[in-house]
């Protein structure tokens, strides 16, 4: 949620050179689709103009590293990268066309003329079926990835070809932290701890073998990495030195190879169902009466089912009508409903430790006369691991 105009996810094309010397290909090419916004920005003036097309925006063409060093290590996202089969030729066209847009100006829209649908326009030029059907007001990235999926489904059925080589999970740098963190022992750990709340004296890690002592101060070193490049300018001097003395421990003991900790890949978004969900179901008010509820959201994830986000929910305009003898009537509205979970495996002092919620929407009350009362909600919860949910 730190940055409004990647809230559904984002998606950009990277070039492929499979070069023997670029084993993680961050030196080949990407193209980025993205507003071109001023400095410092206010948020709520940055929304309002996203939605309503205030920004300029255009292609630009980076290094896969820039794009990794923003998303993996700094917004602490993890990745998916699609490998398309693509012939030669249409490589070459992809390519041609990409020459000729990049610099171009569009209107920015975040709705639909976004980074999905640019991108989406993009590679229709090579992918004979439409990415782009039927898309009225609402085209988040994860549609753009469902939609390959079910091209490549299909073709591998009807003809035997596929369109999606492999996925590669690429992990952020805060998961790839935590994972090296599970191979620490509980009295490592704790010394660990101390040591980011108090600073560095060798003496720290007179107890343990030599062994112990770098896998201590391997992780170290990642963690001040992380946050080197996580945290704001103003807080980096003191980490800094922090790290110079780290390393200057490690070095005084033998060089050692760190084991293999490959991380579970999680499976992509796109794995699982569709954004937009529409429902139906049976109910009965207070007075066992039965009625039809129906169910639309153009955007919903949420901590339960195959879309679901390691337990957070964002849902946007979750409408729920519902039909009885008499009428059709609005039974429950959420303009938006957010869950926000801590569920960082290990408990770090400077790590943000907070969850919370949100919801803005109205709830049907009892009937009064032929006519329904219905409550406004607002309302906003927050809490720390341990403490409970505090509501505000």
């Amino acid at each position: 949620m730190g940055n409004p105009a990647s809230t559904f996810g984002h998606a950009l094309l990277k070039l492929n050179t499979d070069s023997t010397d670029d084993q993680f290909g961050l030196f080949d090419l990407t193209l980025n689709y993205g507003a071109l916004v001023p400095e410092n920005e206010n948020t709520l003036v940055y929304v309002v103009r996203g939605l309503g097309g205030g920004y300029e925006a255009g292609f630009s063409d980076k290094y896969f590293y820039t794009q990794d060093m923003v998303y993996s290590h700094t917004e602490q996202r993890d990745m998916w990268e699609y490998k398309l089969i693509l012939s030669d030729e249409k490589r070459m066209l992809l390519i041609f066309h990409i020459w000729e847009i990049v610099g171009h100006k569009f209107a920015y829209y975040f709705l639909d003329k976004n980074c999905a649908y640019r991108l989406a326009e993009l590679l229709e030029f090579v992918i004979d079926e439409e990415l782009l059907g039927n898309v009225l007001l609402w085209y988040v990235p994860v549609e753009l990835f469902h939609r390959l999926n079910y091209i490549d489904k299909v073709r591998h059925e009807s003809i035997g070809k596929k369109l999606i080589q492999s996925v590669r999970f690429i992990p952020s740098t805060q998961r790839k932290l935590y994972h090296k963190l599970n191979f620490l022992t509980r009295e490592e750990l704790d010394v660990f701890k101390a040591i980011i709340q108090k600073g560095f004296q060798l003496d720290d890690l007179e107890n343990f073998s030599i062994e112990r002592k770098i896998l201590i101060l391997e992780n170290l070193l990642a963690y001040y990495e992380y946050k080197l490049i996580a945290d704001k300018p103003e807080s980096i001097r003191h980490k800094e030195e922090i790290k110079k003395q780290i390393l200057l421990a490690r070095l005084q003991l033998p060089p050692r190879s760190m084991p293999s900790t490959k991380i579970s890949e999680l499976p992509s978004p796109a794995n699982g169902s569709p954004p937009m969900e529409f429902g139906f179901n049976i109910a009965k008010n207070s007075n066992q009466d039965v009625f039809l509820r129906l169910n639309w959201s153009p955007f919903k994830k949420e901590f339960i089912g195959l879309n679901s986000l390691e337990g957070d929910e964002l849902v946007v305009f979750d409408l729920t009508v519902g039909m009885d003898e008499d009428k059709i009537f609005l039974d429950q509205l959420d303009l938006i409903r957010v869950i926000n979970l801590n569920t960082l495996p290990i408990e770090l002092e400077d790590e943000n430790q907070w969850s919370w919620k949100l919801r803005v929407g109205a709830d049907r009350l009892e009937k009064k006369g032929k006519k329904y009362l219905y409550d406004g909600v607002a309302s906003f919860g927050g809490g720390m691991r341990g403490n409970g949910m505090t509501i505000l």
